[in-house]
């Protein structure tokens, strides 16, 4: 072989050997580009099943306890003898199933705002029968600040941009 012969060979061996190591370099980059988007989808996956599992349960649960005190609410101030007790089971029955969920969140800010709001409740629904009409309204404005620091707890504002 003459020498213009070996060098055409080994132009040609440079430019195949560039092309694989450019084709290995682009599958390497490929394989960590899709192994990365795959542990993003996980994480989102995670974060969506947290949110539809445990804090939404949670928030709808707070929202129909704050609905059954207004309506209970606004029942006595017009001499309604509208029987909330169904609703009142109804409730009952989902709150320790509720409770499960918001310990599982692993937050004790939020406990402590659900218990407040518990024993908000509690003394509402006790008083309401025998409570003038602003007593009852005030325990259930107390019950409103606690479900608002909760959902403050859930649903952090986020920072501010200077």
């Amino acid at each position: 072989m003459s020498e213009t012969a070996w060098l055409q060979l080994i132009g040609i061996l440079d430019t195949a050997v560039k092309i694989g190591l450019g084709a290995v370099i682009g599958l390497i980059g490929a394989l960590c580009l899709e192994a990365y988007r795959s542990g993003q989808q996980r994480v989102r996956d995670a974060e969506q099943r947290y949110r539809d599992n445990l804090e939404k349960p949670v928030v709808e649960f707070v929202d129909e306890t704050l609905i059954l005190m207004s309506h209970a609410y606004w029942n006595k101030l017009d001499k309604k003898r509208d029987d909330p007790n169904p609703l009142l089971e109804a409730l009952r029955d989902k709150e320790v199933s509720v409770q499960a969920k918001m310990l599982a969140m692993g937050r004790p800010d939020v406990e402590k705002y659900f218990s407040q709001l518990d024993a908000s409740y509690l003394k509402f629904r006790g008083e309401l029968p025998r409570a003038p009409a602003g007593d009852a309204r005030d325990l259930m404005k107390e019950a409103q600040r606690h479900a608002a620091n909760l959902f403050a707890a859930v649903y952090p504002l986020p920072p501010k941009k200077s």
